[in-house]
């Protein structure tokens, strides 16, 4: 067989075993929903809620402007995820139960069954009326989520105040984050319930008791 043939079969060869490579390649990356790595627990069939479902009970609350999560669909170089939701209150209301309040955003990112599982923190941003003062870390704190003794910072000027739970399997350290996974239980965890007048009206809220006036009686004895 002449040369410059077996050179043509050769090409044809090798542009055969490309396409079939580049199929393989195709149809792998389709049994990968969004290409997200299958050794990570991830999109769970049954549980839970969607991403959507959970941003509407949080903005559902009363005194709730805005919502917004991310960080569900990414893994960084050592396999580590969380979720981060940012929520902003308006500022005709304050948190009157800080501890169910901070408790109730917990859980609810826990139980958000789309992208993968986190294992690294969950990450909560609120921003309030800078009057207020509230700090998401110290009721995060207060409710149990975090180290009494936990370093937090103040809220800034414009009442923002951002803090992160453990919910890493860490055996070193604290070992917080054990703790609060066994808190939390399996993931997608159960939709918590709204808590009620978590916040509430800022006249409410501040509402002095006035004494009652009393009335002068002379009495006489006749």
């Amino acid at each position: 067989m002449p040369e410059k043939m077996i050179g043509l079969l050769r090409n044809a060869a090798l542009k055969i075993a490309i396409a079939i490579a580049a199929s393989t390649l195709v149809l792998t990356a389709c049994s990968l929903p969004s290409g997200k790595n299958p050794n990570y627990p991830h999109d769970a069939p049954v549980g839970g809620q969607t991403i959507v479902e959970m941003e509407q009970s949080v903005v559902a609350l009363p005194g709730i402007e805005s919502v917004e999560t991310e960080g569900h669909n990414s893994l960084n170089i050592k396999g580590n995820t969380g979720r981060h939701i940012k929520v902003v209150i308006e500022p005709g209301y304050v948190v009157a139960d800080e501890e169910a309040f901070a408790t109730f955003l917990v859980e609810s990112l826990w139980s958000v069954r789309e992208g993968y599982m986190p294992n690294a923190r969950l990450q909560l941003s609120i921003t309030a009326n800078p009057e207020d003062e509230f700090s998401i870390g110290a009721a995060l704190i207060a409710a149990g989520w975090r180290e009494p003794d936990a370093h937090t910072r103040p809220p800034t000027d414009e009442g923002w105040s951002s803090t992160a739970v453990d919910v890493s399997e860490r055996t070193s350290g604290s070992q917080w984050g054990i703790k609060n996974l066994e808190r939390l239980g399996d993931w997608p965890g159960i939709v918590p319930e709204p808590p009620a007048d978590a916040l509430v009206p800022r006249d409410v809220r501040h509402e002095r008791v006035v004494p009652p006036v009393l009335t002068r009686v002379d009495l006489h004895t006749w």
